[in-house]
């Protein structure tokens, strides 16, 4: 991160780092993960803006159901309505 963030700064391109959560994750409800905090670290330092998926991701509806509806079966990989849902929570108008 630290070899990416310099070269974007040596571009003048602007980063932004979004984090979002693994089916095991949904499942334990880690709103508060150890790659949440350690992303949201390194971006404050650095006046990164971060994309925190995770609460889009871990929601009052039944887990099972989340990751049926946006995971790719069996695997860590968003489905299309998992995409879809990126999408939304991750538009421009909710950038921090």
């Amino acid at each position: 991160m630290e070899a990416l963030s310099a070269l974007c700064a040596s571009h003048g391109v602007k980063l932004t780092i979004a984090v979002y959560p693994w089916p095991a994750q949904i499942v334990r409800h880690d709103l508060d993960s150890r790659q949440v905090r350690i992303r949201s670290e390194f971006a404050a330092a650095r006046r990164i803006d971060v994309i925190n998926l995770f609460p889009a991701f871990i929601s009052a509806e039944d887990l099972k159901s989340t990751l049926a509806r946006l995971y790719i079966r069996g695997d860590n990989h968003w489905n299309e309505a998992g995409h879809h849902e990126v999408a939304l929570a991750s538009s421009p108008l909710d950038l921090p």
